[in-house]
């Protein structure tokens, strides 16, 4: 498939129907990967900062603990000040083993420890591995790739977790090349596979920076609406981008050898699959800790995840995924 620039393209603009004050643009699209944009109308007076993970555990302003249970870990924001954001699907490295988070979670300040659901992502492993810590995890870099994993670790089900990382793995090594093992973080950061996402990362990797008022972002792979997230603000999404891409990319590659590509869906059926499950019944909610609160929407064909900040009533964090 021919490489198209980012840069370059020709992108449509079209007002999202459900969602006010926004609009969407694209596709901007490298190889079989198509990305649409989300663009709002820009971070709101007295909008709310969230450091995400990956730069939290960076920074050593949250400390993710090996608790002995495969699928609960605890985590504790250390920091002062900051606010710390965690996704539904973040991978932590380390531990006992790699584990992939289960809800998103806002995390205040000097938080104390917070139970944490969490899957495994490492079959096979329950030992401290080379000179990593084997109490807590040292880095959350990436999160899980493909659309039918995401939903295996929204559904709670680490059968299928680990059924679905390992068809993950394994098209990563059919398309790269690549021994993957049995961690999907290690398959990864497999040098074979990052160099598979060089020409992604070149042809996408700056459009946060491009369109400041972006907001999130849908894809599809091979023409297929696969999922979105939508944050607060431009601030939140931009500094969630790069992980973001990295799994989008991943899962592209994965996915290459799909011989019945599509084009890249038009912007009309975007909008549709962001609206769909908008105005479906919140089927449950749940408070992983008193700062948030999490519902869940569906509409059959979509699983909606809000994230709301219930301190202060506003939603962080929409995902999407189509089942």
């Amino acid at each position: 498939m021919r490489t198209l620039s980012a840069s370059v393209l020709s992108t449509s603009i079209f007002a999202l129907g459900a969602l006010a004050g926004q609009r969407l643009t694209g596709p901007y699209t490298h190889e079989n990967l198509s990305v649409y944009l989300v663009h709002g109308d820009g971070a709101k007076p007295g909008a709310k900062k969230y450091l995400p993970l990956e730069q939290a555990i960076e920074k050593k302003a949250v400390v993710v603990h090996e608790t002995g249970n495969v699928n609960q870990l605890s985590i504790e924001n250390v920091s002062a000040d900051t606010d710390v954001f965690v996704q539904s699907g973040d991978i932590v490295k380390g531990g006992q083993q790699d584990r992939a988070l289960v809800t998103d979670l806002i995390l205040p300040p000097k938080s104390g420890k917070i139970p944490i659901s969490a899957f495994c992502v490492e079959e096979g492993r329950w030992s401290k591995r080379g000179n990593e810590a084997v109490q807590n995890f040292n880095a959350s870099a990436n999160q899980v790739t493909t659309k039918e994993l995401k939903l295996a670790v929204k559904g709670k089900d680490q059968s299928k977790v680990w059924a679905e990382v390992a068809k993950a793995r394994a098209g990563l090594g059919v398309a790269a090349g690549a021994a993957t093992g049995t961690s999907m973080q290690l398959a990864l950061e497999d040098g074979r596979v990052t160099k598979s996402l060089v020409g992604y990362r070149k042809a996408l990797s700056a459009l946060p920076r491009r369109h400041p008022d972006a907001i999130g972002f849908a894809y599809a792979v091979n023409g297929e609406i696969n999922s979105a997230d939508v944050y607060a603000t431009p601030e939140l999404f931009a500094a969630m981008w790069p992980k973001l891409l990295e799994s989008s990319a991943a899962e592209a590659v994965a996915k290459s050898a799909v011989k019945d590509k599509k084009p890249a869906p038009a912007a009309r059926a975007i909008d549709t699959f962001l609206n769909a499950p908008v105005a479906a019944a919140e089927s449950k909610a749940t408070h992983p800790n008193k700062r948030t609160k999490v519902a869940t929407k569906e509409d059959g064909k979509i699983l909606l995840t809000e994230a709301e900040d219930a301190g202060h009533g506003a939603v962080v964090h929409r995902s999407y995924v189509a089942k």
